[in-house]
């Protein structure tokens, strides 16, 4: 799998976070992937997860912070980050999710 992440708002922005993380036991629990800071315009990153026996489901997550712009600390769809109320919570900023059952 790989995660890619950019802007092009130019005026100094850049990616400055990138974090992704994957569960095998339905998100009770959660393996770090990458946690990268201060990437520049563009970022992509591939990994290897080992996927386990036929039937298991994996839900990967993945979310990214811009920074250095004019529109200060945004998230991919250029809402406003709340560091203190929102980061700790996967479901804000926006994060994307994915589910892949194994065969």
């Amino acid at each position: 799998m790989s995660f890619t992440a950019s802007t092009d708002a130019g005026q100094g922005e850049y990616v400055g976070f990138l974090q992704a993380e994957y569960s095998s036991d339905d998100g009770k629990t959660w393996i770090a992937l990458c946690y990268l800071d201060n990437l520049g315009a563009m970022i992509k990153r591939g990994y290897t997860v080992k996927a386990g026996l036929a039937e298991t489901t994996l839900r990967m997550r993945v979310r990214a912070a811009f920074r250095g712009g004019l529109a200060g600390d945004v998230d991919y769809s250029g809402s406003a980050i709340r560091w203190k109320d929102s980061w700790l919570n996967w479901e804000q900023p926006p994060t994307k999710v994915a589910v892949v059952t194994v065969k």
